[in-house]
């Protein structure tokens, strides 16, 4: 009994070692932007491969620094030293629904994947927001969509209110199996468009931040194999063990 009790605890010890948790893709906007106005990862864990976030043409991509109150200030590490973000006027948001924001390039979307030999299960796609004004009424809607179904369907809806005061917004992808064992790179993109009671729009600007992708990242291979080789091995010495009591 002692011997197959410490064949589950190698097993269990094998197999909890090659899943990882944490931060799959984070972007915070504190390097400028690469030659095409573009943004490079700020952090990605060592099993993903990410690509730089994207603008669509709607909107802009002016890097903004120093805000009065900076942005992860409240929030935990690596976004706490975050100091830049992204200004998009609320003139450049002119659509009205996700099919008019798409055709009018009002999003912006970045791309992940497993590197050879690992697979992903998605978390939370999160993104921060505030404005240069305040105004408590809801203004701005988003959605969010992938590549999986050709950006065909929204996974989530939301919106949230002109407020000096950052705001995370976002969805928890767990809840969906078909964001769970990835190995191909899938690519997400947000839209904004204005809110269907926002007649006229508020002045100033939105500002965007710590885009963050939370997950898993696993290896099946060679920790699974390395696992089960060690529990067929105990399990032969087991079987030796009786052949020889008897």
């Amino acid at each position: 009994m002692r011997y197959a009790q410490i064949a589950v605890l190698v097993v269990a010890a094998l197999l909890a070692s090659e899943a990882r948790g944490s931060v799959l893709a984070h972007y915070n906007f504190e390097s400028p932007a690469n030659g095409d106005g573009n943004y490079n990862v700020a952090l990605a864990d060592p099993l993903v491969s990410a690509d730089p976030l994207i603008f669509g043409s709607g909107l802009g991509s002016t890097r903004v620094g120093s805000l009065a109150t900076p942005m992860g200030s409240t929030l935990p590490s690596p976004t706490a030293s975050t100091l830049h973000s992204i200004s998009q006027p609320y003139s450049n948001i002119t659509g009205t629904d996700t099919a008019s924001a798409d055709a009018l390039g009002d999003f912006f979307e970045f791309t992940i994947g497993a590197v050879s030999g690992a697979k992903l299960d998605l978390g939370a796609l999160t993104f921060d927001v505030r404005s240069t004004n305040q105004q408590l009424t809801r203004v701005t809607d988003y959605s969010i969509r992938s590549s999986l179904d050709s950006f065909s369907s929204d996974i989530s809806t939301n919106g949230f209110n002109a407020s000096v005061s950052w705001q995370q917004q976002g969805y928890d992808l767990s809840v969906l199996s078909g964001f769970q064992n990835l190995q191909s790179d899938v690519t997400f993109r947000i839209y904004l468009y204005r809110n269907a009671d926002t007649v006229t729009p508020p002045t100033g600007s939105l500002f965007i931040d710590n885009v963050t992708l939370n997950g898993e990242s696993a290896t099946p291979e060679p920790a699974s194999l390395l696992a089960w080789s060690a529990f067929a091995g105990i399990g032969a010495v087991l079987a030796y063990r009786r052949r020889k009591a008897v």
